[in-house]
């Protein structure tokens, strides 16, 4: 059935669309990626979303929102593990898979080597300071366990980062697609199954075992992928690659740095308020479902980057826009659509995670809209990223986390759950529209530059 959906799209943009052989592969390549990965997109966040539905039942609000605080300290320490090698991986994979075979997988070398081995050393300094982070920066002793439960959570996350990086660099949407289907289906059953019987330290053991079965299954797509473009991947020679390659994640791993660790400042602000873990077990169900609808817009946008990167590699200012514009208009359609229907079922999803959960209604209506500028910034943030500006988007990101923690200061004492969720809509909104002015901007330069130089764009 998923293929034949792929034919019927191919077929109509053949039909509807009367234009040069040239574009129409762009844009039926652009939709067939964008399909594959909404398909990716919908069973791995479907599955992963029921599962955490049972597990907020299962737990209750205040072993849920522990379950979020510990995922949320887990997610900070994946910064430190990842150093921005997902994103670098996806640029120059995309921009050396065809005219230097070779170097591409150098670039795929020196990103896993790099990854694996900070996120081992990361998690083993985890490990050991589990009992000081849960005594003095979360303020749950009891907590300490839980915590190193979790610690290999920061390896697999942070190499299932970087495998992914490199597969949408080398546009394997329908890999990644079937991949992430079969990652999903193992979570939900570890996950569920490790709450039911485990409590919490069970539903962290499932995310554990969840998250090593897609390491292992991404691995094996990746080796298969790589075959397929001819890259062969080798350690011999990476100073060739080596300065272009922390010239670029450099700024990256810094803009990386500072929005997690906003994140995580405001989850720690809301649990030392009086019944902080219950208001953070609400917030982090009603955070769901904005993760949700900002998941499927940006997963498909996503696709359109490795192909802005080939198309500044090539100097093609003209189709650059295009796509970009596209991409910009398919991810207000989809996340303002998504958003809509979201916010008129709000009550009957709420209810889902019980009776418990209903008072964090209000903070599930703001995170829905906060999910439409959550869109945009990393919509337009693909200019910055693909055009050689990546301090920009370090700077937008030193930008939204400074906004995200300054309104949370103030407004989660006043309001709790349902202030922190104000807080990231001021936050996102302002950001966003900083970031239209500079992607205009930056598209003008490309333009001005290159606005004379055309060239063919193969596959």
């Amino acid at each position: 059935m998923i293929n034949a959906l792929e034919a019927r799209i191919r077929l109509l943009i053949l039909l509807l669309i009367a234009s040069s052989d040239e574009r129409l592969r762009l844009r039926s390549r652009l939709v067939a990626s964008g399909v594959w990965a909404l398909i990716g997109a919908i069973t791995t966040r479907g599955f992963t979303l029921a599962a955490t539905m049972i597990a907020a039942r299962v737990l209750g609000p205040t072993s849920f929102g522990e379950l979020g605080m510990i995922q949320s300290t887990v997610a900070l320490s994946c910064v430190a593990a990842g150093l921005g090698t997902g994103l670098t991986a996806t640029k120059f994979v995309a921009e050396f898979k065809t005219r230097d075979a070779d170097q591409a997988g150098r670039f795929v070398a020196l990103s896993m080597a790099i990854t694996l081995a900070a996120s081992l050393v990361i998690s083993a300094l985890f490990f050991l300071a589990a009992p000081w982070v849960s005594a003095n920066l979360i303020t749950a002793p009891e907590l300490s366990t839980q915590l190193r439960i979790a610690s290999p959570l920061i390896v697999f996350t942070a190499v299932d980062s970087v495998q992914t990086g490199i597969l949408s660099g080398l546009e394997a949407f329908k890999g990644i697609a079937k991949t992430s289907f079969l990652r999903g289906v193992v979570t939900f059953m570890t996950l569920t199954t490790g709450a039911w019987f485990g409590a919490l330290p069970g539903a962290l053991l499932g995310l554990t075992a969840g998250q090593a079965a897609g390491v292992l299954f991404y691995q094996r797509l990746l080796q298969t992928e790589c075959r397929k473009s001819s890259i062969r991947v080798t350690y011999r020679e990476l100073g060739s690659v080596y300065q272009t390659y922390w010239r670029f994640t450099l700024p990256a791993f810094l803009a990386s740095t500072v929005t997690q660790p906003a994140m995580w400042l405001c989850n720690t602000l809301l649990v030392n308020q009086p019944g902080g873990y219950a208001e953070l077990g609400l917030f982090t169900a009603a955070d769901k479902w904005r993760t949700l609808i900002v998941f499927v817009p940006s997963t498909i946008a996503a696709t359109a980057l490795p192909v802005l990167a080939s198309l500044y590699g090539a100097r093609d200012s003209e189709r650059y826009a295009q796509v970009f514009k596209a991409n910009v208009a398919t991810g207000l359609a989809l996340a303002g659509t998504l958003a809509l229907v979201a916010a008129a079922l709000a009550h009957q999803i709420i209810s889902l995670y019980g009776r418990d959960y209903v008072g964090g209604l209000s903070t599930l209506l703001i995170l829905i809209a906060t999910a439409i500028p959550t869109v945009l910034n990393s919509v337009l943030g693909q200019v910055v990223v693909t055009s050689d500006a990546i301090w920009w988007r370090f700077a937008f990101d030193v930008v939204l986390a400074s906004l995200l923690l300054v309104s949370g200061w103030y407004l989660i004492p006043l309001f709790g759950a349902q202030g922190m969720a104000i807080a990231y809509l001021v936050a996102y909104g302002l950001t966003s529209v900083g970031l239209f002015f500079a992607a205009r901007r930056r598209i003008g330069a490309l333009n001005a530059n290159y606005g004379n130089r055309r060239h063919a764009f193969d596959r």
